[in-house]
């Protein structure tokens, strides 16, 4: 007699969501312009070496959880480096990656990723894109701005994940929605395809 032992993979063993765009759950076949009024499709930025801006509108409170989220969570990847340059560059070559602005926002958003300017010959990439965090001071915490960031270089929430999973999955680190102040980090997995993208 042959005993055949078969694993089976219990929930907690479960392949990590895949959440960085493209997914088999999110399939965009391009990156395009958009503006925050039409912002409706998560791109990449174009490389991994991020230059970011904060424009003026931006308190110095939350330029200081900017950054604390960009260099506590998205610098220390090993494919992500990050740089804050005096002066933007809003057109041409070599555009700011990230512009970083506070404003108002339709109800119930509270953050909002677009892309600026899509790179013709690379489907998913953006050459620029905006990140606008809401005026209530209340919002104004490194795990917004590390999920807004997390739209800018591709991340997406659960329910565009392969395999789908809950939107407040804890896999999901800061993606976690609707925004939870606790959440204030990358997820392992989110780490890994990023370091596996860029």
């Amino acid at each position: 007699m042959t005993l055949l032992l078969v694993a089976v993979a219990t929930p907690a063993q479960a392949a990590d969501p895949d959440n960085l765009t493209p997914t088999a759950n999110y399939n965009r076949v391009y990156c395009e312009n958009q503006t925050l009024a039409t912002s409706s499709i998560v791109c990449q930025t174009d490389n991994g070496a991020i230059s970011v801006y904060m424009q003026s509108s931006v308190s110095a409170y939350l330029e200081g959880r900017i950054r604390d989220s960009l260099d506590n969570s998205y610098d220390p990847i090993s494919s992500i480096s990050v740089s804050y340059p005096n002066t933007p560059v809003y057109s041409g070559s070599g555009e700011t990656d990230i512009i970083y602005q506070m404003g108002a926002l339709s109800s119930p958003y509270v953050g909002m990723y677009w892309c600026n300017d899509a790179v013709d010959s690379d489907f998913y990439a953006c050459d620029q894109g905006y990140v606008r965090i809401t005026t209530s001071s209340g919002y104004h915490r490194r795990s917004l701005a590390c999920h807004e960031t997390g739209h800018a270089v591709g991340l997406l929430h659960g329910g565009s994940a392969d395999p789908v999973v809950s939107n407040s999955d804890p896999r999901l680190g800061c993606m976690h929605t609707p925004f939870n102040a606790d959440r204030y980090t990358l997820g392992s997995n989110n780490v890994a395809q990023i370091n596996a993208t860029y």
